[in-house]
């Protein structure tokens, strides 16, 4: 699939079916398929349904995925099977070989992307998701963005996703959300980084 934004953003907020059947590519129409299929069966609970999901090519796998964690992780926490869906969305995400590039690019400023409410929702959507994964990929990814160019948020976004975490070792804990998104956070969150990520555990 073309790795423009409003495809990328087309199929992760469920705008695709909006697009005719003759306008879209056979892969689109692939995606759209199994897409289809794993929101009946996770519907009746089956979260074995996001190994197909998972299986989709490129970044057709990384917005397939952050569709089901939006779709599953905003409920009240008594809804266990969805949290739980939520959980193996963000733990798959993080697990893709594109997750990495997609989510940077998300975050980038683009020539002639407009900004919008859907933007910023889905950007969060994405961070959620990273917190949610709470693992080494989740909090390198997150301290890599920081230092990107061109970004069109301040890095102090990246900071509070860790944060939120609950990390016991990390340099500000989720009730300093505040603290840890200010300039002088961000330059703890890298140096907190590069003394442990070593020992940091993949999962």
């Amino acid at each position: 699939m073309s790795r423009r934004s409003h495809t990328i953003l087309a199929v992760t907020l469920c705008l695709f079916p909006l697009i005719p059947s003759s306008a879209q590519t056979e892969q689109q129409k692939q995606t759209m398929s199994v897409l289809k299929a794993a929101s009946e069966r996770l519907m009746r609970g089956d979260v074995a349904a996001l190994d197909e999901v998972k299986a989709l090519p490129g970044d057709d796998a990384v917005a397939g995925l952050l569709m089901f964690f939006k779709q599953n992780f905003y409920v009240y926490s008594k809804e266990t099977q969805k949290k739980a869906i939520a959980a193996k969305a963000a733990q798959y995400i993080s697990e893709c070989p594109t997750a990495a590039d997609y989510i940077k690019r998300l975050f980038k400023k683009e020539e002639g992307r407009p900004k919008s409410g859907m933007l910023m929702n889905y950007r969060q959507t994405t961070l959620d998701s990273l917190t949610a994964a709470n693992n080494k990929f989740a909090v390198s990814l997150l301290i890599e963005l920081m230092d990107e160019s061109n970004l069109e948020v301040p890095p102090g976004d990246f900071a509070v996703a860790i944060a939120k975490m609950g990390i016991p070792s990390a340099p500000f804990t989720k009730t300093e959300l505040k603290s840890a998104a200010t300039a002088e956070g961000v330059a703890k969150w890298k140096s907190w980084w590069k003394e442990n990520k070593d020992g940091f555990p993949d999962k």
